[in-house]
């Protein structure tokens, strides 16, 4: 270890005054910005001198995780008491490698001072080759370390606070010695009595070139300046305008999130309220300055989880695929300097794979508070008495009542950040005083608790009785409020308690709630009426309004579900998911309809599904199992055909749980063919029972034989005409199975057997359908192959034209992209088919249109047209060869097939 001696030159002596020092080089001294805390020097004396102690540990005091100038203390307690030992020695515990001349020096002397430095263990000192049971007998041991749990034998804890008042107040007249008294007391205990606050504070004076009357002003209007210039490529929710404190979180964050390791916010106590959310979003804005890019993760379930990925994506300009947060990760890791937060992740197991391994900060909120091998856990207690008189004053304003203020949050709120926002919004729309709030609340409470069981939690039961007073208030202003519109029907309460079952964030206010009320009060309730009762709800913080939508907090929700019975909470289950499955977009989509492409609908029902899973999870939470089902299939089949098969693979998977059935297994079967994953598709359409999805999926699998197998046993059994189904269902399912066998038997090489089934399988759609329709169409297609197969081109050529008249006229309609490739295919032939028989004028405007098509579906720039256009130039150059080339396997399989 590259030791650094501090040799104090003068006899010893047991006197105190300051003795001379002699600083060699290399030596650090405390910081001149800090001021002398001379308690704690006296407590250290006394331990090893008074108390005989020959280690003293300086630790972090109970609840503090900044820093706290424990250094700084162990370095002015050197300076002040240093004439009493013969050597004093310093080491940087976290930095510095052991020097064998050190321990020998430190065993042959005695009366010396060893300052042991940020000190992480025991087992850090004795793999340096410390022994502090053999060295203190020699001398004493001033030890510094952020580690509470420390078991020495014989050792004095010093556990180190943050300033006192008088101590903060010295650190700006020191430095600023015009600053006035009572400027400096408003300065200190705005930022807490933080050490690190108070520095930063003085370096800002300096750096910002204002008068320290000034600094509270700037440092407002520095924040609000991060707020409008983000940094690019940032997403994150709206800041919160009445936040407030929290100064010794807010720089304990900072600094816990230097050592490049994901940090965990978990509530100290209780199920919520505590103000994660808030203090994550006001740390990144708080250092948006130190950041390229700041993101936010909605992680509150699967489908909010994959939205918030999606948004990142479009932001920071990459493809959406079915790698989407590892491709988002890789973009982070080579596009360093960022900050990320995974907001209410219900458990580690649910990002493990999505934290990038290098590049930035990561901070997680979340209620669980096991994260052992993954992350650091940050503990978030209730606000201090000081930041509940603060918030209650910044929303009422009733400044002077400060002493009444604070009896209510001591006495009523328990300090719990969404009680006394709550409390604070019905004392301020009510006009009331805050004493007259206490008295209310006092008298609330018994009354609340008569006749049912009070939660076991303190601030569940603290939130109840909030709640409960602000919406009997309500209940009051809508009545007035629905005379004016001539209504009867309340909906501000069974609103809140649908919204109960919802997601808790941005419940969208314009698809759903509009239509929610509609379907409680059987009529249309335009927006002004809804945003009349949104607005009751909002003015007396129960909920907050966004431009994403209506947000709740989940102890809100908590409180709303608890104050149901059993059987109320599964009436309005039952309620509410009628309405969910009810749901039509403009009367004429319902809900998760993945035929809709219009974008449009997509999106708002991409808005939807969060709330859908939280309906479902709580319907089987109350044993309504079989609509949970219905609800996750639904949502399951949505995520898949809109190409999200992760979170459809999680939901379908969530159904299985509850129950097998033919329907999950489908599904499932549909995500694991689009994954490219088909043994496990075809186990689990063959669980399902779909023996059509299981054929389709041997033959991709090359599985020929045993494709052939089972479509005749189906084309015997459809033959013999089951009549449950009825005739047309039967056509048109031999039609497909003749279809399929036909394939099979043309990739067997066998091309007449093959004619035959698929010319049975057209006159089975021609019999149900129009001739031109498209089913036949793509049975022509095959049968122009089989006949390809066997140069009988004059047959090969008919069955095309078949195919493209048909398909001309479907995308003269909506212009499907696979249709497009498979016609791109078939002029291809044609042309080749017009050039073997020296017709050149029709090679050309074969190709001219394959072209065409080409540009549309593949681009203008892509292979398959490049091939096309190099085919028409070769065309035009003929001389003494007049035919063509085909396109090979490629270009053909690029067009779809």
């Amino acid at each position: 270890m590259n030791l650094t001696p501090i040799q104090f030159l003068g006899p010893s002596s047991n006197n105190n005054t300051e003795p001379e020092i002699k600083k060699q080089e290399g030596l650090s001294f405390p910081n001149p910005l800090f001021v002398k805390r001379g308690t704690y020097s006296s407590q250290i004396q006394e331990a090893f001198f008074s108390k005989m102690a020959r280690i003293v540990i300086l630790t972090q005091e109970e609840g503090i995780q900044c820093k706290t100038g424990k250094t700084v203390i162990a370095k002015d307690y050197a300076q002040i008491y240093g004439n009493q030992f013969d050597e004093i020695f310093e080491l940087q515990a976290d930095s510095q490698l052991m020097d064998p001349t050190l321990l020998d020096k430190l065993h042959q002397n005695q009366n010396w001072l060893l300052v042991l430095d940020n000190v992480q263990s025991l087992r850090q000192l004795r793999e340096a080759g410390f022994s502090l049971e053999t060295l203190e007998q020699n001398g004493h041991i001033l030890i510094t370390s952020r580690v509470t749990n420390w078991n020495v034998p014989g050792a004095t804890i010093v556990p180190v606070g943050l300033f006192s008042k008088k101590e903060a107040i010295q650190v700006l007249l020191k430095q600023f010695p015009s600053c006035p008294q009572e400027t400096a007391l408003k300065i200190v205990e705005a930022l807490n009595f933080v050490p690190s606050s108070l520095c930063r504070a003085v370096e800002q004076i300096r750096e910002w070139k204002i008068s320290v009357e000034n600094y509270l002003v700037m440092r407002l209007a520095v924040l609000e300046e991060n707020v409008r210039n983000l940094p690019q490529s940032s997403y994150l929710p709206e800041k919160n305008p009445t936040f407030v404190g929290r100064e010794l979180d807010l720089v304990s964050l900072e600094e816990s999130l230097s050592k490049d390791k994901p940090l965990v916010l978990s509530a100290e106590v209780g199920l919520g309220g505590i103000g994660k959310t808030q203090l994550a979003l006001q740390y990144a804005y708080r250092t948006a300055h130190q950041y390229q890019r700041i993101l936010w993760i909605d992680a509150e379930n699967e489908s909010t989880f994959t939205s918030s990925y999606k948004k990142i994506a479009n932001l920071i300009g990459i493809p959406i695929t079915v790698s989407l947060v590892e491709d988002v990760n890789q973009f982070l890791q080579t596009h360093p300097g960022w900050l990320l937060i995974f907001d209410d992740v219900l458990h580690p197991d649910a990002i493990r794979n999505s934290i990038p391994k290098s590049g930035g900060h990561v901070l997680i909120t979340s209620r669980n508070t096991s994260w052992e091998g993954l992350a650091q856990v940050f503990k978030v207690g209730v606000f201090k008495p000081k930041e509940s008189v603060e918030l209650i004053m910044k929303i009422t304003e009733l400044y002077g009542q400060e002493e009444d203020a604070l009896e209510l949050s001591n006495t009523c709120l328990h300090h719990l950040p969404l009680a006394v926002a709550q409390a604070a919004a019905f004392i301020r729309e009510t006009k009331i005083s805050i004493r007259e709030y206490i008295e209310l609340f006092q008298q609330a409470r018994p009354d609340l608790w008569e006749d049912e069981q009070a939660p076991n939690d303190l601030y569940e039961k603290t939130v109840k009785t909030t709640w409960d007073l602000s919406m009997n208030r309500i209940a009051e202003e809508e009545r007035v409020s629905l005379a004016r519109f001539g209504a009867t029907k309340n909906s501000v309460l069974p609103l809140m308690q649908s919204c109960s079952l919802f997601g808790p964030k941005d419940i969208p206010s314009d698809i759903l709630l509009l239509r929610w009320i509609k379907f409680h009060l059987g009529k249309d309730k335009d927006l002004l009426e809804l945003q009349e009762t949104v607005n009751f709800l909002t003015r007396y913080s129960m909920v907050d309004l966004s431009r994403e939508g209506l947000s709740i907090h989940s102890l809100v929700q908590t409180v709303v579900r608890d104050g149901l019975s059993q059987g109320e909470l599964r009436a309005l289950l039952i309620d509410t998911m009628k309405f969910f499955k009810k749901y039509q977009d403009d009367g004429k989509i319902p809900l998760f309809c993945y035929w809709n492409t219009e974008p449009k609908t997509i999106n708002n029902l991409y808005r939807l599904l969060p709330h859908g899973l939280s309906l479902a999870t709580h319907a089987v939470a109350s044993g309504l199992k079989a609509q949970a089902i219905e609800l996750f299939i639904t949502i399951g089949a949505f995520s898949c055909h809109q190409g999200n098969f992760e979170l459809a693979e999680i939901v379908l998977k969530r159904a299985l749980d509850l129950e097998e059935s033919a329907g999950v297994y489908k599904n499932l079967g549909n995500i694991y063919v689009n994954t490219g994953q088909l043994e496990k598709a075809e186990e689990c359409y063959l669980k399902a029972n779909d023996r059509d999805g299981a054929i389709q999926v041997m033959i991709r699998r090359k599985q020929f034989d045993r494709a052939e197998d089972m479509l005749r046993e189906d084309i015997d059994r459809l033959r013999k005409g089951p009549t449950l189904i009825g005739s047309t269902n039967v056509r048109y399912f031999l039609g497909f199975n003749l279809k399929h066998l036909g394939y099979v038997l043309l990739k067997k090489g066998k091309p007449e057997q093959a004619i035959e089934f698929l010319k049975e399988a057209k006159q089975a759609f021609v019999e149900i359908y129009k001739p031109d329709n498209h089913f036949s169409a793509e049975v022509d297609y095959f049968i122009a192959q089989a006949y390809g197969a066997l140069s009988d081109t004059v047959n090969q050529e008919k069955h095309l034209s078949f195919v493209i008249d048909a398909y001309e006229k479907t995308i003269q309609e909506d212009k499907p992209e696979s249709i497009q490739g498979r016609l791109v295919t078939c002029y291809q032939i044609l042309a080749i088919l017009c050039s073997q028989r020296q017709d050149l004028s029709g090679a050309r405007m074969h190709l001219k249109r394959a072209i065409h098509l080409s540009e549309i579906r593949f681009g203008s720039s892509s292979t398959n047209t490049i091939a096309l256009r190099t085919q028409l130039i070769k065309l035009d150059e003929l001389s003494g060869e007049n035919t063509i080339q085909p396109i090979h396997d490629e270009s053909l399989s690029q067009s779809g097939l």
